[in-house]
């Protein structure tokens, strides 16, 4: 009985915490690559700027919007509930991709 209180214990301590995870989003070509990705709740999802012009990474349900990114930036987003989220590009709207947060 010892050695299972012992080993539930040691579970209990040794268990490794979750942590956030960065998630990247190329901007090139007038897309985002990829345009769909899943995610964690929690986890960050990093807008990278490759094109010659800049663009906007912005929900079309209100949840986050980077603003203008300009030509070789990059603009962070954390994404705080689950579910699925539309976005697009303010500046060139036919650029859409979708974040899934479980």
């Amino acid at each position: 009985m010892r050695l299972l209180v012992s080993l539930a214990f040691a579970l209990v301590c040794c268990t490794v915490p979750a942590f956030a995870a960065n998630v990247t989003v190329s901007i090139q070509n007038m897309k985002f690559a990829p345009a769909s990705i899943s995610v964690a709740t929690g986890d960050t999802v990093v807008f990278v700027n490759r094109d010659s012009v800049a663009h906007t990474a912005t929900a079309q349900n209100g949840t986050f919007n980077t603003g203008e990114i300009a030509p070789g930036r990059k603009a962070s987003v954390k994404i705080a509930k689950a579910g699925s989220i539309a976005f697009f590009c303010q500046v060139h709207p036919p650029m859409r991709g979708t974040v899934r947060a479980k």
